[in-house]
């Protein structure tokens, strides 16, 4: 009776075996009393009770048990199901119990029983005392069921992992099914694991869910699993490993037009590589200036196909034309005949390395060689090439101006004059020429001069005499008889000298000019004639020059005088040397312009100097040109004049440029700034970010500065949020800029409130598990509503265990969730 008390069978079971136990107690004890007949009737009228309750539980069998094959519940000890039937025997007989041969089945009663569906039936046939002619009644046992358990974790389950620094072809492949079923067991037989999940996306930005799918050999399943991976390329890209960074020039005797262009976009990306896909370079140009002086920049940025960027290069050069112009030709010394033949300068051309065609050098004449005609001398005749930028070359050549041919005296005849006459007699003028023409022509008569003697007659020599102006004399005797009575003749009178200052007074030349008495002549037709002067001191006038008035006079020898009158001037009208020219000065702009390098640029001349042979130089400025350029840069051409104290003057021209080539200082810098979603993509909160720069502040000491930015949109994260990393440019005037970069963040943290809590549902049993109603609740989410204001959301539930009630009633708890597109979720339960 042990063995079937502790049976799997249903619980009525075990009240028969107690029934029977007390029955065959009682007829134990009342055995063979008159009360026998009562208990074997209420005995009988208990077994009958009894197979009428095994009928029905038959009908109803011992159902849906989870169990597998192995351990379907054995068959009953046939003689423990014997003592159950010794009531239905004559007394001393024994009931037999024999049970027949028995199948196990699957559960609708073909084919053979499995651990996911089996049956059995066992029947006993029931006898007394002997086993013999048809069984007296039928013990029948009915068990079905089969594996209904899942699969139950043991291990813990791997996790995914995001923010992956990882290229599209090198994305996790995620747990194999193998590995995921390993951490599984089942209570009757194998775990079969489905993996499934491609991934999405690209170098850039990919992501993958990988789906395991859980079930025994029975179809029972485990929760299904979930791993997700997401991440992209966020590595800019590298220098190479022997890669040069190349550098710019500066210095560079180079025109504008021909500045270096740098290397080129594609030499630029040789130099790099990238962990995942190409290298993308952008170049930006930016040169000023002109042939006299330019400079620039070439900048490269460098990213590859993600937008991850390396650090930019930035390639500085200036330069400048210095190289000379080169003159066509180079003409010859040469020499003239006189002084009004020197030719005119011919045209000489040149050519520039920065200008394009021929260009007409000037030319000058340095005549401070030259004489007058009869001293002819040499003329420095210059040709200067100077090109836009103040670079020059010369060539010079030495004109020889040969001097006029000294004159001659004609055949002088003698004559003979009373000497009464003599006081009154001038002598006949001698004529002489040199026999040349224009402005090398002398010619003329000179007067004669008598020799003195004694008596009232007798012969004297006139003597005739001419210098010219270059002090050259001839002379010539007649023979003639006078008498001196009349004083000397002066012709030519003397004549005016103006002479160049040579700033130590002339002094040799006013000494010949006195010595030839001017230029002035005297005659006397008795005597001879002795020239005096009363030159005194020069005049003080500008510099070392100034002027005497001079009075010559010509005695003979009775004492008779003749006087003429001229004057020495030494005049400067040669400008001062300017030794040096003045420099060009560039300067940074201060913001305030430039006063203090401006005002002692001008006070030192812009480095010029000057000199004058004749007396001292003073200086002068004067702006002849300027212009205003970007922000408070700008410049000035000024003219320095050098002027001596006889008011002649000479200038150089040079430039003040103040130029920027200071970008903008950003402090602070932009601000990351991170906002809840809104579901309409936080535009007001966005463009107000945008608008103050990322919270960014610019100065600038030379300009105003303004701002710009390269935001192109969000990105695509889930729902309505997503990130824009943003670059905030302050460009000041002269377009030097400065740049500060934040992020702008749209993040939803707030899982999606539940408005409507899932709702308990009843049904009216229908003996089929009630599945269509309980489909709808479930598809319904049991009436639960729940909405997100940043994404789409959905629904999925988690069913609890069956609970069963009376018959095929019962109840299943179920958690519903739902979540957002960001996979924040909320839960009800009914």
């Amino acid at each position: 009776m042990n063995n079937f008390t502790k049976s799997n069978g249903k619980a009525y079971w075990q009240s028969i075996t107690n029934l029977t136990c007390c029955i065959r107690k009682l007829s134990g004890n009342l055995k063979g009393s008159t009360t026998s007949l009562l208990l074997v009737m209420l005995f009988l009228f208990s077994v009958s009770s009894l197979n009428a309750q095994i009928s029905k539980d038959q009908q109803q069998r011992s159902s849906d048990l989870n169990l597998c094959l192995e351990d379907i519940p054995a068959p009953f000890n046939e003689a423990d199901v014997a003592d159950l039937y010794d009531f239905l025997c004559d007394p001393g007989d024994e009931a037999i119990a024999v049970l027949q041969d028995f199948v196990i089945t699957g559960q609708d009663g073909t084919g053979e029983g499995t651990d996911c569906s089996w049956a059995v039936t066992y029947t006993y046939d029931i006898y007394c005392k002997e086993v013999s002619g048809d069984p007296i009644d039928k013990f029948i046992i009915d068990y079905d069921g089969g594996d209904t358990e899942a699969p139950q974790l043991e291990g813990n389950l791997p996790t995914g992992d995001s923010g992956l620094n990882l290229c599209y072809n090198e994305i996790p492949a995620g747990p194999t099914e193998a590995e995921i079923a390993a951490l599984y067991s089942d209570n009757c037989g194998n775990v079969n694991v489905t993996k499934s999940g491609e991934p999405t996306g690209n170098d850039c930005e990919w992501s993958v869910t990988y789906l395991y799918q859980i079930v025994d050999d029975c179809d029972n399943s485990a929760a299904d699993v979930e791993i997700t991976y997401s991440g992209g390329d966020d590595e800019a890209p590298e220098l190479g490993k022997d890669a040069v960074v190349p550098t710019g020039e500066t210095g560079l005797n180079v025109c504008y037009a021909d500045h270096p262009v740098g290397p080129t976009e594609a030499e630029i990306a040789a130099l790099y590589t990238d962990n995942c896909g190409n290298i993308n370079v952008t170049k930006t140009s930016n040169f000023k200036g002109d042939d006299c002086g330019w400079k620039g920049e070439v900048m490269y940025v460098i990213e590859d196909d993600c937008g991850n960027q390396a650090e930019s290069i930035i390639l500085f050069y200036n330069g400048a034309d210095t190289e000379d112009p080169v003159l066509d030709s180079f003409p010859d010394d040469f020499e003239v005949s006189c002084i009004d033949v020197i030719p005119s300068a011919e045209s000489i051309t040149f050519t520039d390395n920065c200008t394009e065609g021929k260009n007409k050098a000037s030319s000058s004449d340095d005549t401070s060689g030259l004489g007058i005609a009869c001293e002819g001398g040499i003329v420095i005749r210059t040709w200067t090439a100077t090109d836009d930028c103040g670079n020059s070359s010369s060539h010079s050549i030495t004109i020889t101006v040969l001097p006029a041919p000294p004159a001659e005296f004609e055949d002088p005849a003698g004559y003979s004059i009373d000497c009464s006459e003599v006081a009154n007699h001038v002598p006949l003028p001698l004529g002489y020429s040199n026999g040349a023409l224009g402005a090398c022509l002398i010619e003329g008569e000179a007067p004669g001069t008598a020799q003195s003697f004694e008596g009232s007659c007798g012969q004297f020599e006139v003597d005739y005499e001419f210098t010219d102006e270059c002090g050259r004399t001839i002379m010539a005797k007649r023979i003639v008889t006078v008498t001196d009575t009349t004083p000397p003749v002066i012709e030519p009178g003397a004549s005016d000298l103006v002479v160049e200052c040579d700033g130590a007074g002339n002094a040799t030349e006013l000494a010949d000019w006195l010595a030839s008495n001017g230029g002035a002549s005297a005659t006397d037709d008795c005597g001879n004639v002795t020239w005096s002067n009363d030159a005194g001191a020069l005049s003080d006038e500008c510099g070392a020059t100034g002027s005497v008035t001079v009075e010559f006079t010509a005695t003979d020898d009775c004492g008779n005088e003749a006087k003429t009158t001229a004057t020495f001037t030494i005049r400067d009208i040669t400008p001062p040397t300017i030794d040096t020219p003045a420099s060009d000065l560039t300067v940074e702009c201060d913001g305030q312009g430039n006063q203090a390098d401006y005002e002692g640029w001008l006070a030192n001349y812009g480095g010029a100097s000057a000199s004058d042979i004749c007396g001292d130089v003073s200086w002068g400025a004067q702006v002849i040109d300027g212009a205003e350029n970007c922000g408070n840069t700008g410049y000035y051409i000024v003219r320095f004049t050098a002027t001596d104290e006889c008011g002649n003057s000479d200038y150089t021209d040079a430039k003040f440029e103040i130029i920027d080539t200071t970008p903008p200082t950003i402090d602070p810098g932009a601000s990351d700034l991170t906002v809840e979603c809104d579901g309409e993509g936080n535009l007001a909160e966005l463009q107000a970010w945008l608008d103050s720069n990322g919270g960014a502040s610019a100065t600038d000491v030379c300009n105003d500065v303004s701002w710009t930015n390269d935001f192109s949109g969000l990105s695509d994260d889930c729902g309505y949020t997503g990130t824009a990393t943003v670059i905030f440019t302050a460009t000041d005037s002269c377009d030097n800029k400065a740049e500060t970069s934040a992020t702008f963040t749209i993040v939803d943290t707030l899982s999606p409130p539940i408005t409507t809590e899932a709702q308990d549902a009843s049904a009216e049993c229908d003996g089929q598990g009630n599945q269509a109603e309980y489909q709808a609740w479930l598809a319904n989410n049991g009436g639960a509503i729940a909405h997100d204001i940043c994404s789409d959301i959905s629904w999925s539930y988690v069913e609890g265990p069956f609970v069963p009630a009376c018959g095929l009633t019962g109840s299943y708890t179920v958690l519903f969730t739902v979540t957002d597109d960001c996979g924040l979720s909320s839960s009800t339960e009914a």
